[in-house]
């Protein structure tokens, strides 16, 4: 009987094991909710985009963006002011150099504003991190726990006159695949700004936007 009752017992911590396991997998995936934050001039034109994640977006044709050859990307603004100055310093790092990488394919990246210069101006608007103490805690179990997420805002403007060109506003649940991220407060949302700077990279794209 006492085998049998362990037995019964084991089961149930199993079973209760895979049930947070699973509610843990849904909610590191989770789209934040984020509010408008009044950082981008306008949000009446946005369209929502049938795509993973949260995300809203107007743009220009590809008539008028074919005309823009160069491009200045201003410091993010910080929204969310929750985070440290070192987690601060390691999502602005993030951001710029994904954004670097993405809107350089198509235009030179400058510093200066001039004719045909697109400028692009965006927020961190929402910052989840990862709870790094839980997920050790919890790894020998069922892995990491808390993931975290990132929300972004971000507006493009001609660099002259300062006639908005496009704008989106963005935000995702960390991957749960990204396991090593979830070691690192900032780690999974950090892992996002890719993803992010390709969005906006397709939006502004002179030859297929949207």
């Amino acid at each position: 009987m006492k085998i049998r009752g362990h037995s019964a017992r084991a089961r149930v911590v199993r079973s209760a094991s895979v049930v947070l396991f699973s509610g843990v997998i849904l909610s590191a995936c989770a789209t934040p909710n984020v509010a408008q934050t009044g950082f981008l001039t306008s949000y009446e034109m946005l369209q929502i985009s049938q795509e993973a994640g949260a995300v809203k977006v107007v743009t220009s044709p590809k008539e008028t963006l074919a005309v823009y050859s160069s491009i200045i990307i201003d410091m993010a603004t910080l929204v969310d002011k929750r985070l440290t100055p070192a987690q601060e310093e390691a999502m602005r790092g993030a951001l710029e150099g994904a954004l670097v990488r993405e809107l350089g394919v198509d235009r030179r990246i400058v510093t200066e504003p001039m004719p045909g210069t697109l400028r692009v101006r965006y927020a961190i608007t929402e910052v989840e991190t990862s709870n790094v103490a839980l997920n050790a805690l919890t790894s020998a179990v069922i892995g990491a726990v808390d993931y975290g997420s990132l929300a972004l805002e971000a507006e493009v403007v001609d660099a002259i006159s300062g006639e908005r060109i496009a704008a989106m506003t963005w935000a995702r649940g960390a991957k749960a695949t990204n396991v090593l991220g979830a070691y690192s407060t900032t780690g999974n949302a950090r892992a996002l700004a890719p993803d992010f700077a390709k969005r906006l990279a397709r939006l502004v794209s002179p030859t297929m936007p949207g």
